[in-house]
C-alpha cells in the first residue's frame, strides 16, 4: 500500500492508495482532487455534500466536515474510504452504492468524472433523476 500526504485548504490527510506497487508509487488523489477540494472549501464551505466516484476516499477525507453521503459502485473505492478514514482518526461516513435509494440533505454534489462513458452517462441520468424527484 502506497501512503502519502495531502495538504490541502481543509488540513492534512495521510492517505493510503491499496494495491499501488512501491515501485511505481502511485498517490490516493490527483489535480481533479485537489481541485475539487479547494472549489468546494473556499466557494460552498457549509453546504453538505454528496460525493461521487471518490476512488480512494480523498475527497470524502478532505471534506469531511460537509459529507453528508458518499456512493461509488466499487467495493475496492468503499474499503478505501473506511481505511483512510480510520487512518485519520475521521469518523465512519456510510458509503452507498449507487441507486435511488441514496439518502441525503446534501444540497451540492461533487462527482469524479469517470474515464468510462457509458458510466458516466449512467451516473448523469441517475442524478437526473434524483434531481426530478427531489422538485416533484
Amino acid at each position: 500500500m502506497q501512503q502519502d500526504q495531502l495538504n490541502c485548504t481543509s488540513g492534512q490527510y495521510s492517505l493510503i492508495r491499496p494495491g499501488a506497487n512501491p515501485k511505481q508509487p502511485l498517490r490516493a488523489w490527483d489535480a481533479a482532487d485537489e481541485y475539487l477540494i479547494n472549489l468546494v472549501s473556499l466557494n460552498y464551505p457549509t453546504s453538505q455534500l454528496l460525493i461521487l466516484n471518490d476512488q480512494f476516499g480523498s475527497l470524502a477525507c478532505a471534506l469531511h466536515k460537509q459529507t453528508s453521503a458518499w456512493s461509488s459502485d466499487s467495493f475496492c473505492a468503499k474499503e478505501a474510504l473506511q481505511n483512510n478514514l480510520k487512518a485519520n482518526n475521521l469518523a465512519r461516513i456510510t458509503a452507498q452504492h449507487e441507486s435511488l435509494t441514496i439518502q441525503t440533505d446534501a444540497k451540492l454534489a461533487i462527482m469524479k468524472i469517470p474515464k468510462n462513458t457509458s458510466f458516466l452517462e449512467g451516473v448523469s441520468s441517475f442524478l437526473l433523476v434524483i434531481s426530478f424527484l427531489r422538485q416533484a
